[in-house]
């Protein structure tokens, strides 16, 4: 069997199969339309959006503190666990190295969990009407957090240097990654390439179910088409910057 009868066998499998996909998310999309349509035509708008509106006024000014105590301090008390195996590490044992950047890898988890709520409570302090005082009380909680963030990173990162001399890099570097990709080994960029792609590919996926919900939330709820633009401009992003990359790497090859 010759390559083409390969690629021909290799398609007519996988046709049925996206196709069903294709109906399934079809279907789906047309009842989420007739949803969102009896939705918008409804008082069910108001009340849901009065209901978002009046829990952020409650939740906003101490989004900060629930993820001090939620996220940052749980990954405080991991870091120095992590550091208390790497004082007592003798250099022979082999495995705890490993243990070592598992924690630390946890720890790195819990903290960009944490910036991205922090993001979140920012933006939220800018577009939800609260008072003045829970307005700068939010503002200080976030600045604090975005501060506690940082030198977790730092000091994570300066574990991880402690355990591998050949590492590189300040997190209060702007060429960060940079330095810290070049000074990795085979093994570890290989690594890195792996995950990098396994992002890569839930992005792409994730972008199209928001596009899809940006459609149903613009029919029920009125949101415009910025929303949808802005899911399709990270989607695109990621898609040509990869393309352009990978397209630069062959030709350097």
């Amino acid at each position: 069997m010759n390559n083409n009868d390969n690629i021909k066998k290799d398609n007519k499998k996988a046709v049925p199969k996206y196709l069903i996909v294709l109906l399934v998310s079809a279907a789906v999309g047309f009842i989420a339309g007739l949803f969102s349509t009896f939705i918008g035509g409804s008082d069910w708008t108001n009340i849901i959006v009065t209901g978002i509106h009046s829990f952020l006024q409650i939740a906003v000014p101490y989004i900060s503190v629930i993820t001090l105590l939620l996220l940052i301090l749980p990954a405080f008390i991991i870091y120095k666990k992590a550091k208390k195996l790497a004082e007592g590490w003798d250099g022979e044992n082999e495995e705890l190295p490993d243990d070592i950047d598992a924690k630390l890898n946890s720890v790195l988890l819990l903290i960009s969990i944490a910036m991205l709520v922090t993001l979140f409570g920012l933006g939220s302090i800018l577009t939800v009407n609260i008072g003045p005082g829970q307005t700068i009380f939010a503002f200080l909680s976030c600045i604090i957090t975005f501060i506690l963030i940082t030198l977790m990173q730092q000091k994570a990162v300066d574990l991880t240097r402690k355990m591998n001399p050949e590492k590189q890099g300040s997190v209060y570097d702007t060429k960060f990654q940079k330095k810290w990709y070049g000074s990795c080994d085979e093994a570890e960029k290989q690594l890195i390439g792996e995950a990098s792609y396994h992002a890569f590919s839930i992005t792409t996926k994730t972008c199209m179910i928001l596009w899809a919900v940006t459609i149903v939330t613009h029919i029920a709820f009125d949101t415009g088409l910025f929303p949808m633009f802005l899911v399709l401009l990270i989607g695109g992003i990621s898609q040509i910057s990869y393309i352009l990359k990978a397209m630069k790497l062959s030709k350097a090859k």
